[in-house]
């Protein structure tokens, strides 16, 4: 539900048994997405130190542009693609020791039609449920 000259959201989280910097590390590289979120990229590329060159699973291209702050745990992107720039937003928050929970903010953008945001919600949630796998099982060995 979305009021009257709002963006439509959607917030999704994970809660990831492994600690902080485990985490952060991961999710703040964005050459490691592909790994983690293929339903969003299947290939990044570093043009120079603060940009990324990366390719959707349609073959879409964009830019990719970290905006970290590991101490309040932000990693947003912005990610841009035929001249519009979009946020990535995502928070990171600190569970005791050895769990964190992620949690991330999508933003209907505009021209998608109902059926694509919902893949694209979808496909977000099947992302980051799949990274916590991956983080998890690398934290465990």
């Amino acid at each position: 539900m979305s009021l009257p000259g709002e963006a439509e959201t959607y917030v999704s989280s994970v809660f990831i048994e492994a600690n902080f910097d485990a985490v952060w590390e991961r999710i703040s590289d964005p050459s490691v997405f592909p790994e983690m979120y293929p339903a969003w990229t299947t290939d990044v590329q570093p043009i120079d130190e603060a940009t990324y060159r990366g390719t959707g699973p349609d073959g879409d291209e964009f830019v990719i542009r970290p905006r970290l702050n590991r101490e309040f745990g932000v990693a947003d992107f912005d990610v841009e693609a035929d001249g519009t720039v979009e946020r990535s937003r995502s928070r990171l928050f600190d569970v005791g020791d050895t769990a964190c929970e992620l949690v991330h903010l999508a933003t209907r953008w505009e021209g998608i039609d109902d059926e694509s945001w919902e893949r694209h919600k979808q496909g977000t949630d099947a992302d980051l449920e799949r990274m916590k796998r991956l983080v998890e099982s690398e934290s465990s060995n």
